[in-house]
């Protein structure tokens, strides 16, 4: 399962990173909401978060409060006295490696079914011609792959998912490289 979003135009499922729907283009920021769904709910979290700041601030001012109360001169550490010799010099400071810069995201590949004349493709569970099938698409559709190729009974398969987020392996030589979307 992943954590693919449908998209409110097309219904097309995409990574939560997207800005705009691969599938048809349209921005992914706008939000949707149910309807009849509670609307209070971000306001609710937003009180809880207040209030849950608010006793942390609480309890601090309070733990402070009692330590401070309960010391007394005898319990109090003594203050260092000042000296007159020269602080000893620190160790020399280490540097710490620079944080990796994270891999770019892998590039999104589409592809469309062809040279089926006409007939369209059975996007299967596995790599296998008796696979079971996942679901039918037409001639022309355009897929996401979304796994590398594999070869399995001695032709070449590949992973997609179309634009309703049925995911499935479908021969390779039913499909042609396309432009993403725009």
């Amino acid at each position: 399962m992943t954590n693919d979003t449908p998209c409110v135009g097309c219904g097309g499922r995409n990574p939560p990173e997207v800005a705009e729907c691969l599938w048809c283009g349209r921005p992914r920021h706008a939000v949707v909401q149910a309807p009849g769904g509670p609307r209070w709910i971000g306001l609710a979290a937003v009180l809880v978060a207040m209030l849950g700041a608010g006793l942390v601030v609480a309890w601090g001012v309070l733990a402070s409060q009692l330590l401070t109360a309960g010391a007394t001169p005898a319990t109090r550490l003594p203050t260092p006295a000042p000296t007159s010799a020269p602080p000893s010099p620190s160790p020399p400071a280490t540097e710490l490696p620079a944080a990796e810069a994270a891999p770019p995201p892998p590039p999104v590949e589409f592809v469309r079914v062809a040279n089926t004349g006409g007939l369209g493709i059975s996007l299967r569970r596995e790599p296998r011609a008796d696979a079971p099938r996942v679901t039918a698409r037409p001639e022309n559709t355009v897929l996401q792959v979304v796994g590398p190729e594999t070869v399995s009974e001695g032709r070449v398969w590949r992973e997609v998912q179309d634009a309703q987020g049925n995911r499935g392996w479908a021969p390779a030589d039913f499909l042609v490289p396309v432009p993403p979307p725009s």
